[in-house]
């Protein structure tokens, strides 16, 4: 039986919000040691920790993170935060997921500019993007390990991304055909929106290296009750 190992989706959603310091927390105290979040750029040029660009779903305010400043209500976690978190579990790795939306709003070689000054702190941890030229980008400028973030499953886009040489591919379950091997080579498959553990064990028999769940803690148990 191949299991496989559980990565934190924005910290464990059962006993905290999303992308808080608490819930990612929560996720490296049960012992799991992948956590993924999710990054924008606010007004000053900072790396905060939020999954929307808009404030409205998480904090109950309608207002983009584009226009809010450091400093301005709601706080928001930011980059050096998580770090800091991190570095009291040795061996986490951190999946820096940088969203669209910012790469949209403020440019690519913008958000790489605000992120450079992490290089040598987020060195060991990985980042995930679905865009091929920032991922290329962040090659270029020397920073960590890759994870393609795949939006559709074809040939044409496995070629274009397997160029990058990723560490990481990601993939919504849904989007990967039945009976669809999942693509071999020198690489990890990190498979996300598994909210049970049948269906994390099911992933791993179909190669999946590990399962991104918002309920990662209750995976972690039953995975170390089967002694992993």
């Amino acid at each position: 039986m191949n299991i496989p190992q559980i990565m934190s989706h924005r910290g464990d959603l059962r006993s905290h919000p999303e992308n808080t310091l608490a819930a990612l927390a929560c996720a490296l105290a049960a012992g799991i040691r992948y956590v993924e979040f999710d990054l924008q750029i606010n007004a000053s040029g900072t790396p905060v920790v939020l999954h929307d660009p808009s404030l409205l779903r998480t904090h109950g305010v309608d207002r983009s993170v584009f226009e809010l400043a450091d400093g301005e209500p709601p706080p928001l976690p930011v980059l050096a935060d998580v770090l800091d978190l991190a570095d009291r579990y040795p061996g986490t790795v951190l999946c820096l997921e940088v969203k669209p939306d910012s790469l949209g709003r403020w440019g690519e070689a913008f958000v790489l500019e605000k992120l450079l000054p992490w290089a040598q702190r987020i060195k060991g941890h990985v980042l995930f993007s679905a865009s091929a030229s920032f991922l290329q980008l962040a090659r270029q400028a020397g920073l960590p390990a890759i994870g393609v973030i795949l939006r559709e499953w074809s040939a044409a886009m496995r070629e274009r991304m397997a160029a990058l040489a990723p560490e990481f591919w990601v993939i919504n379950c849904q989007r990967v055909p039945e009976g669809e091997p999942l693509w071999p080579g020198p690489w990890q498959w990190a498979v996300y929106e598994v909210g049970d553990f049948p269906t994390a064990l099911y992933w791993g028999e179909r190669g999946a290296d590990f399962v991104l769940s918002h309920f990662g803690v209750e995976l972690q148990q039953q995975r170390q009750a089967l002694g992993e």
